[in-house]
């Protein structure tokens, strides 16, 4: 077996001997045929059936497992299992342990009751508790109880007590909207029957009744039940949210609008919201003096009185004043709740909390229901633009079809406009604006030119949309004739002094219909080429971050607007500006292309594309896989037509491409580096550094590897990647010669949980060493 954490030994990659699973784990990916190819625009459901059904069962389990993690559904998870179970009944115990070992075995417990009747007890509350994460076992609970025919909620006393809890919060995990009473009485009687009959489940069953008081709005009783938990040591048994939600109040009314939420941004959030330590009267007392207002207070002063006395001194509170650091979440608790008091006292908060009203610091339903309030208290003053402009701010935030027809509903009524029908994609809405914008009422004008300036600057009106836009140069010409209207220049103001004006703007340039931007660097011989990921896909990443930080080095940053990973029409039009703007202009080993997931994905191809340098971390090389991870995006995966899969291109690209790729440990990001090392496995000639971490958090890798900042992190990978791609094999390398030895070195580096090696091909022959020079973390 590989060591997790540190170095390998030289022995651990080019040792004779390989252990069974690891070299049967090696054939089962050669054994892998067009059908047994990820979905294709093909519902997963009939996929995993399909699987099930292949002749090898051992390639097809293979497969399967890469689903246990993926984003399925609850009926798609069942169809999941049903295939792995079938798989798994076709193989001896012999034959299943080798595949239970993929993906460093992180699924083989979860497997191995699969030799069990598919309808047996034990299995199926196996099965209903393996799925992860809670939404997920949420959706699936219910669909797997319904397929076995069981009803664990209107019958608890007939089922295992665990399921029936299962089945419990299968129900309540969507908190809305409120059940009825006789729906909440009969998840009660579950409940109280499951604890029964299992005492080792009171503390589950306790949280439950807590939530099914909310449900209820039943405060004494969940009040009752909170401090019961929390007297006994059994906080982490609570839904946080939940709890925050009693605190606040806003569990107990359906009214959005007399909804007060205390949900700050989730860095902040985390550090404040902390049911365990309640108990103590010195945090109680903390947050008390945070939070004024009569209802919360004697929420907390209940709660005291039945948690009793548990020493500790009282803890003291910074006065509020200018914005809270991030450090000081009940600076914002205070400042927030003083906002709500004046609101219910009719009051306007945001112009006194504006300093505080930003993502970084409030949640988005909570910017959202301060917006919405402000929208109330201009209509009472009859500002028709006040309102509708309050409005268009909450909908940033919150979005929905009771914003959208709240703000259509204030917006003026005219002959020479249409109705404004507003939905979650700004391009269905644009014309309108850019009608308003031409109004005779002065008012409309500028509201219009801050949704333009709004919709070209940030690329959305309200949250998450299908697409999203910028247009800069729009954005600047709009912001800057807002500065001169008094209720728009602090907004006007601010926007124009973000980095998306004052860094982005002066670097866009233009080719062929397409924006990119151009740092120079005066001197510089090579250029160092930054792909937008998925969260950056209309805009460009990581612009600020090596911005005058890469030294010999211009900077050129591209983006996919389509969010398309780079395919069809988006792909050649970057490939287009590629050639023109820089492989004209450089020579291949003085190019770099960098950047994670879609971004990755961008980068690695354009460098196989062109025989440049690709430095990239979790990249996506086979888009069918990542469809499974991503629903949300699934249908922009499928589309794609041409340039969805890196192994279609040749394999001459992958020869002259020297490649830096850092793998985390998420399921969806080792099938991706897969995909990388079977590609290698039939290079001669090749240069690689793979490092593989056991991180499972899909972004932010580089971040987070880099121990300090990423620019000299990238030059010191781009320096080593040059070294290692030179015409001999470095310095301290080993060589293995023979197919046996690096088919052996390719299933260890793929088995491996976390590893770091450089890789030479040479004419067929493979030289390794450990990685020790890129700088990363160990």
């Amino acid at each position: 077996m590989l060591p997790v954490a540190e170095r390998p030994a030289r022995t651990d990659l080019a040792g004779p001997t390989v252990s069974l699973p690891r070299a049967r784990l090696g054939a089962l990916r050669d054994t892998s045929t067009a059908a047994l190819a990820y979905a294709h625009r093909e519902a997963y459901a009939p996929y995993f059936a399909r699987l099930a059904a292949h002749d090898d069962a051992r390639a097809a389990l293979r497969r399967l497992i890469t689903h246990l993690d993926a984003d399925l559904d609850g009926s798609e998870r069942l169809a999941l299992w049903q295939a792995l179970w079938s798989c798994w009944q076709r193989l001896s115990p012999a034959e299943r342990a080798p595949v239970a070992c993929c993906l460093d075995g992180r699924h083989a417990a979860t497997l191995a009751p699969l030799d069990q009747p598919w309808n047996d007890a034990a299995l199926v509350e196996h099965l209903a508790t393996s799925t992860q994460p809670v939404a997920a076992q949420a959706a699936f609970v219910p669909v797997l109880l319904a397929h076995h025919g069981l009803d664990a909620l209107g019958r608890p006393q007939d089922h295992p007590p665990g399921l029936v809890l299962l089945a419990v919060r299968a129900a309540l995990h969507d908190s809305a909207p409120r059940r009825d009473a006789t729906c909440i009485a009969m998840l009660q009687a579950a409940v109280l029957a499951a604890a029964e009959a299992q005492a080792t489940l009171l503390p589950q069953g306790l949280a439950l009744l807590f939530e099914l008081a909310l449900q209820a709005a039943d405060e004494t009783t969940a009040t009752a039940v909170l401090a019961e938990l929390l007297l006994h040591g059994h906080a982490r048994t609570l839904r946080a949210d939940r709890v925050r939600a009693w605190l606040d109040g806003t569990a107990f009314t359906d009214d959005a609008d007399a909804a007060r939420p205390l949900l700050l941004a989730p860095a902040l959030q985390g550090r404040w919201l902390q049911p365990a330590e309640w108990v103590k009267p010195a945090v109680r007392e903390a947050l008390r003096q945070a939070l004024q207002r009569p209802a919360v207070r004697q929420r907390l002063d209940e709660l005291g009185a039945q948690c009793g006395p548990a020493g500790g001194p009282v803890a003291t509170v910074a006065a509020a004043g200018s914005p809270p650091a991030p450090g000081e979440p009940l600076q914002a608790l205070r400042a927030l709740d003083s906002a709500w008091s004046l609101i219910d006292q009719g009051g306007d908060a945001v112009p006194a909390l504006r300093p505080l009203m930003t993502p970084d610091l409030l949640a988005g339903p909570t910017l959202g229901a301060l917006w919405r309030a402000s929208a109330r208290c201009h209509a009472a003053q009859d500002d028709a633009e006040g309102r509708a402009l309050a409005l268009a701010q909450a909908r940033r935030y919150e979005g929905g079809p009771a914003l959208r027809a709240a703000l259509a509903a204030a917006l003026p009524e005219c002959a020479s406009l249409p109705v404004p029908s507003f939905s979650a994609d700004w391009r269905d809405e644009q014309p309108y604006w850019q009608q308003l914008h031409c109004h005779e009422d002065p008012r409309w004008q500028r509201l219009a030119a801050f949704q333009l300036a709004t919709l070209y600057t940030d690329g959305l009106l309200e949250p998450r949309p299908p697409r999203q836009c910028q247009d800069l140069a729009r954005a600047h010409g709009l912001w800057t004739a807002l500065v001169a209207e008094a209720r728009y220049a602090p907004l006007a103001t601010r926007a124009l002094r973000q980095p998306a004006q004052t860094l982005l703007r002066p670097a866009l340039r233009q080719h062929a219909g397409s924006d990119y931007l151009w740092i120079d660097c005066p001197g510089a011989q090579a250029v160092t080429i930054v792909f937008s990921c998925i969260a950056t896909h209309h805009t460009f990443a990581e612009v600020a971050t090596l911005r005058g930080r890469l030294p010999g080095q211009h900077l050129m940053f591209v983006r996919c607007p389509n969010k398309n990973w780079y395919c069809d029409d988006a792909w050649d039009r970057v490939h287009a500006l590629l050639h023109d703007r820089v492989q004209a202009r450089f020579a291949p080993d003085q190019v770099t292309c960098w950047y994670g997931s879609m971004g990755g994905h961008g980068a690695l191809k354009a460098a196989l594309a062109f025989g440049w340098r690709a430095i990239v971390f979790n990249p996506q090389t086979d888009l069918d896989l990542w469809a499974a991870f991503r629903p949300r995006e699934r249908a922009l995966l499928w589309a794609a037509e041409r340039q969805a899969r890196l192994t279609e291109l040749p394999l001459v690209a992958w020869e002259r491409a020297p490649l830096y790729l850092a793998c985390g440990a998420a399921t969806a990001d080792r099938e991706a580096l897969s995909v990388v090392i079977a590609q290698l496995r039939r290079c001669r000639h090749a240069s690689a550094i793979i490092e593989k971490f056991d991180d499972t958090n899909h972004a932010g890798l580089m971040n987070r590897i880099a121990g300090g900042a990423v620019p000299p992190l990238l030059a010191r990978i781009t320096q080593r990647l040059q070294l290692v791609a030179g015409a001999v094999p470095t310095d301290g390398a080993q060589v293995l010669d023979g197919d046996a030895a690096q088919a052996a070195f390719w299933d260890r580096l793929d088995a491996a949980r976390a590893l770091k090696v450089e890789v030479q091909l040479r004419d067929g022959r493979l030289w390794w060493q450990p990685s020790q020079a890129c700088g990363t973390r160990p």
